[in-house]
């Protein structure tokens, strides 16, 4: 999307969001409007990301970030600056080390080379639980419509009776379509789920 249509889509939200912003921020604070226009400028840049990346966000979803990044603003209408706390929205404070990214590559410590994303994997359960959900899939697609849905549903945590109400059927119809469909799954162990009758 070009720069200019970018601008003009914000352009055309911009004097509800100042209001919003406007209602957001304490009125008796002699720095509000400065803070009020901090707010909608930061919507401003997260709207142009957003656009770049090929997403247009729509106005109730402008407001709700506002909301979100409303503490950062009222942070500074006290005097607090944003920069000297573990502030999650201020990217100055993840570049200045007050706070990390973390994510699974993370080390777990720093003792330890060993990450997060090697701790939870099991490559020793890996192939059987492929060859289970392969298994699954094709036991699952040999079932009828009606008894895949509430087999999937059971699953789920759905008793009989909220099964019968959501597929308009008696619930003696989903215990019998149950008791049916407990063989044909179970054969080789297939479902890992309880099935009460």
């Amino acid at each position: 999307m070009q720069q200019n249509s970018i601008n003009s889509q914000f352009q055309s939200y911009s004097n509800t969001l100042y209001a919003a912003a406007s209602r957001m921020l304490d009125k008796r604070n002699p720095q509000h409007e400065d803070k009020v226009q901090d707010l909608v400028i930061l919507t401003y840049e997260e709207f142009k990301r957003k656009a770049d990346q090929g997403t247009i966000m729509s106005l109730p979803l402008l407001i709700h970030f506002m909301k979100l990044r409303k503490p950062e603003v009222q942070l500074e209408m006290r005097g607090d600056s944003r920069t000297h706390k573990k502030d999650v929205f201020n990217k100055r404070n993840y570049y200045e080390g007050k706070l990390e990214l973390y994510s699974i590559d993370n080390p777990l410590n720093k003792d330890s080379g060993e990450t997060f994303a090697e701790s939870i994997k099991d490559d020793n359960n890996l192939e059987e639980e492929i060859s289970f959900r392969l298994e699954y899939q094709e036991k699952l697609a040999s079932l009828h419509t009606t008894e895949q849905t509430i087999l999937q549903m059971k699953m789920n945590g759905y008793n009989d009776h909220e099964i019968a109400q959501a597929m308009c059927i008696q619930s003696s119809t989903v215990k019998i379509a149950l008791q049916n469909i407990a063989p044909k799954m179970m054969e080789q162990k297939t479902v890992q789920c309880e099935l009460s009758f």
